[in-house]
């Protein structure tokens, strides 16, 4: 007995390894083939700045444009912006404008719900998803503590697997 569920704790630990994988570089340019997500945080309030967001734009000026459109957004939506057959970028409604006595902007039963909904229809299309740590910047002030918890369990419930680029 202690054999077998100590197989199986092994074999459950390498899926748990295996939901994220870590990669250097940045995942405005994914480098797996096939359809690929880049998913990325944005607020309710229409804000795009700061270094990614700018070199997204640049890249795949399509997804700025989008989010652009409207001055506010709901929160715990998402958009899908199809740029061309291999790469749709997700601009994710996670987070609220802070004000000086609020908790971070990113919300993460919010963060949660919305990976999963793309998690799945990303497994629908075959894609894979790719993402900076998203939520841990100096606007959202997100904790990676907490959102890899998400990402993993995300994973083992849906079979996902996240490209992590630092």
């Amino acid at each position: 007995m202690y054999l077998k569920s100590f197989l199986l704790s092994k074999k459950y630990h390498y899926l748990i390894e295996m939901s994220i994988k870590y990669r250097h570089g940045t995942c405005i340019k994914p480098r797996r083939p096939g359809h690929k997500y880049i998913i990325h945080p944005l607020p309710t309030k229409q804000m795009w700045g700061g270094q990614f967001l700018n070199d997204l734009a640049d890249e795949y000026p399509e997804a700025k444009t989008e989010y652009c459109k409207e001055r506010y957004h709901k929160l715990g939506t998402f958009q899908i912006v199809e740029i061309d057959d291999e790469i749709t970028i997700v601009n994710m409604i996670v987070s609220q404008i802070p004000t000086p006595k609020s908790k971070p902007p990113v919300r993460y039963e919010t963060l949660s719900t919305v990976l999963r909904e793309i998690a799945e229809l990303a497994l629908k299309e075959e894609a894979t998803i790719h993402m900076g740590r998203i939520c841990c910047d100096n606007f959202h002030k997100g904790d990676w503590n907490e959102i890899e918890p998400i990402l993993k369990k995300i994973s083992e419930e849906c079979g996902t697997v996240w490209y992590v680029y630092e």
